[in-house]
């Protein structure tokens, strides 16, 4: 519980060449046993669709 009470949080690095962002995602603390698999799709999931923008 790092920025809001009753939410848990994480963080998805992404890189476009030499530029550097992140995605982020936030969940009540009722789903917080979703929050790894959560972040896991999001990572998996980011790079195609921001190559894509990028085309």
């Amino acid at each position: 519980q790092e920025y809001a009470v009753g939410t848990v949080c994480a963080a998805v690095p992404l890189t476009a060449g030499s530029a550097a962002g992140c995605l982020a995602l936030s969940l009540p603390i009722e789903d917080a046993h979703r929050l790894r698999s959560a972040a896991e799709t999001l990572s998996r999931r980011a790079a195609p669709v921001l190559l894509s923008l990028a085309l």
